[in-house]
């Protein structure tokens, strides 16, 4: 006779884990009833697991916009710099100026101009990164992108001018410089940066703002559905009951696509939700008590 071991759950551990609310929160009632019961704290590890997932779509396209960004403003331009030679601290070259390099985008992002003819070059080009002139190298660093949306307004814009020194001989060579200089590891150590700073940024926003909604469904269950819950189930029912407006927010941020009175719509998916939670716990308290 084979002997079968039982494992026996305790009473009040949890029946769901964070993993499984993932999905079940945009359905299942008994979900709810298990967070508002069986689960502990506040729920804020489980709302740090949405944050670090819902985000991952729109680090991707940060991450692109930058690499793109970046490779436009520096990496580009610099390679298709000519050979410059630089001759007792001056630049010595031979094309009509100002010489203009585009990048394929058809924005001047860099101007060698040994004349210099050319007056506030930055608001004249607002996308250039790199202007030399006949003794002095001016470099703009390329600023951090979101999304698609460029500032165009340059004021306040930290510009760096390095002078090339008077008795400097050198041949410069764009592409030569660009593999042998770490500008390269610089753009990577960023993007390997950009989807922690996004969670921590986003989990630290959602915090404060999600912590303080949660007090006030508190007392909206109170004096709606007259049933209390304590500060923490009232923090673990919003928290869970918000996934589906977190992801549905963030996928249409990440798309670029806007929902006409869209604040009012977030809203009131989150409200629905969390009714549809207190509603849930309620029906099930109230079965324990008639039995």
């Amino acid at each position: 006779m084979s002997k079968k071991s039982t494992k026996m759950r305790v009473a009040d551990a949890p029946i769901y884990r964070y993993w499984q609310a993932l999905y079940l929160a945009f359905y299942s009632s008994r979900l709810y009833v298990d967070v508002a019961k069986r689960w502990r704290g506040y729920g804020l590890l489980y709302m740090l697991l949405v944050i670090s997932i819902v985000t991952i779509p729109m680090s991707i396209r940060v991450i692109y916009n930058f690499n793109q960004y970046f490779n436009e403003q520096m990496v580009e331009p610099i390679e298709k710099l000519p050979i410059l030679y630089v001759q007792n601290g001056q630049v010595v070259f031979d094309k009509p100026m100002p010489y203009l390099i585009k990048n394929t985008s058809g924005n001047v992002v860099v101007i060698i101009d040994t004349n210099t003819t050319i007056k506030e070059a930055t608001q004249l080009y607002p996308d250039l990164t790199v202007l030399i002139t006949k003794d002095k190298l001016y470099f703009k660093p390329p600023k951090f992108q979101l999304f698609f949306t460029k500032q165009k307004d340059l004021k306040g814009e930290t510009i760096y001018g390095q002078s090339l020194g008077q008795n400097s001989n050198e041949v410069f060579v764009g592409k030569e410089w660009i593999a042998s200089s770490s500008i390269l590891k610089l753009k990577v150590a960023a993007e390997i940066l950009v989807y922690p700073l996004m969670v921590g940024f986003v989990y630290g926003v959602y915090l404060g703002v999600m912590l303080f909604l949660a007090f006030i469904a508190q007392l909206f269950a109170i004096i709606i559905f007259k049933f209390k819950l304590t500060f923490k189930e009232s923090c673990r029912i919003f928290l869970v009951a918000a996934t589906a407006q977190t992801a549905l927010f963030f996928i249409m941020l990440a798309a670029n696509i806007t929902i006409p009175l869209g604040g009012v719509f977030y809203i009131a998916l989150l409200a629905i939700y969390f009714n549809y939670a207190v509603i849930s716990v309620k029906r099930e308290s109230n079965k324990m008590v008639r039995m």
